[in-house]
């Protein structure tokens, strides 16, 4: 009804030209003081965060550092629980194999493209020694070079 909250999320929610409840109106206060306490919160943080710089740098300098392996930590202890995973599960080596799978399915060259690759630098070292014995320019070899370098860079983009 109105004004009542009888635990549905469409009654909690205040509508526009329907009064809100005693126990809505309570509700609706908790979450506005809590929403200003947890912004006050934060910046009290802030504020104490930047006066330690400021007079210790030294002692900020090493909380920055000790919040590193405390961070970790926390998002281990997350990690295991989100996952079910037995509390001495080493997230460390899960992460070094994750990290090498991904980065070898990334460096992954087929073996068409290392046959490719090598038959490409075959060809271009017979063209190069081509021009070399036609023009006898010390010149034109890199020359050519630098056309070929130009040449796969624009194959590469396309």
């Amino acid at each position: 009804g109105v004004g009542r909250n009888d635990g549905n999320a469409s009654s909690e929610r205040p509508r526009l030209g329907v009064p809100l409840g005693e126990r809505g109106q309570q509700r609706q206060q908790r979450q506005s003081q809590s929403f200003l306490a947890s912004i006050r919160d934060y910046f009290r943080e802030t504020i104490n965060d930047i006066s330690l710089r400021i007079r210790h740098p030294q002692l900020s300098h090493r909380k920055r550092e000790l919040l590193v392996p405390l961070r970790f930590h926390e998002l281990r202890a997350h990690f295991i629980d989100t996952n079910n995973l037995p509390p001495k599960f080493k997230v460390s080596h899960y992460l070094k194999r994750s990290l090498t799978s991904v980065l070898l399915d990334f460096v992954h060259i087929s073996s068409s493209a290392w046959v490719m690759l090598m038959a490409t630098g075959n060809l271009i070292y017979f063209l190069s020694g081509i021009i070399l014995s036609k023009t006898r320019s010390k010149y034109a070899v890199p020359e050519f070079l630098v056309i070929v370098f130009f040449v796969m860079c624009v194959f590469f983009v396309v």
